[in-house]
């Protein structure tokens, strides 16, 4: 970039840019989050100098669906899944900062239209984890995972579960074979457990955590959304949710991820219960 290149984008005259380069200044803050916000990126991306170049090149030339390739590889869920969660976030928390979530990682809203073309669980971690640096406690993250359930109750996904008869039928059925059209980065079992409890067992692919490099599958914050997305399965046969308690985890040193989910109430909830 030339010298009037770096004044439009800085928004400096040509003789604040003058001066700034040649007492070596400190450029404005103001100036800075200007330049990040023109680049596309947050301005922790811009001052921690953690930028895919290939990304920034390609939106800046007006592509703005290019996602880095570090989440195209093993790529086995489905955008729709981020698009509710950024949804919710910017209910609750405000559009700034999901955007900010989005430029930290050089991933734009245009690209995630495209809900049913695919994406790595890299992604979804790295959201969550941005998520989590606000210091949102894990209660937040199951909430997610609860309104990407009550989002397809209406679509084609929710009206086929909502023909099951029993829990048990539901629980297998959403776990066992409707689970694919979101994602495919593991599988999962249901079983009968006492009381009329069931357990819901998650076995990660281990050829996703060699691909991606991934010690354990996803992050805590992913097994959080997960229990969210657990305990709200009965809403497709009008239930309000079910209690359910994580076990295992292999952020706890588990080989598999495990939940107990106790008998489901048969109330619904209401949208002001699931926001508290």
């Amino acid at each position: 970039l030339n010298a009037q290149d770096w004044c439009e984008l800085l928004q400096l005259s040509n003789r604040e840019y003058q001066r700034i380069t040649d007492l070596r200044k400190q450029i404005p803050g103001s100036r800075l989050v200007t330049l990040a916000h023109s680049l596309d990126l947050s301005i922790e991306s811009l001052l921690t100098g953690r930028i895919d170049y290939r990304a920034l090149s390609a939106h800046l030339s007006g592509d703005t669906t290019f996602i880095p390739e570090k989440y195209l590889t093993a790529a086995f869920s489905k955008r729709r899944t981020l698009s509710n969660i950024l949804r919710y976030v910017d209910t609750t928390l405000g559009g700034h900062v999901s955007l900010n979530v989005l430029r930290t990682l050089q991933v734009t809203p245009s690209a995630l239209r495209a809900t049913e073309e695919d994406i790595n669980i890299q992604f979804a971690t790295d959201v969550l984890t941005e998520l989590k640096r606000r210091n949102l406690p894990a209660s937040y993250f199951e909430r997610l995972g609860m309104n990407s359930i009550v989002q397809t109750q209406n679509s084609t996904f929710g009206r086929a579960l909502s023909e099951c008869r029993t829990t048990l039928e539901l629980y297998r059925t959403f776990c066992e074979e409707k689970i694919s059209y979101h994602e495919k980065n593991g599988t999962y079992e249901v079983i009968k457990g006492p009381d009329q409890s069931l357990v819901v067992e998650f076995i990660s692919n281990p050829e996703v955590n060699e691909i991606l490099k991934m010690k354990y599958f996803g992050s805590q914050e992913i097994c959080d959304f997960k229990t969210g997305v657990i305990s709200k399965i009965p809403h497709y046969i009008g239930k309000a949710g079910a209690a359910t308690q994580k076990t295992h985890c292999v952020h706890w040193g588990h080989q598999t991820c495990r939940w107990t989910v106790k008998n489901p109430t048969r109330k619904p909830l209401t949208n002001e219960t699931m926001k508290n």
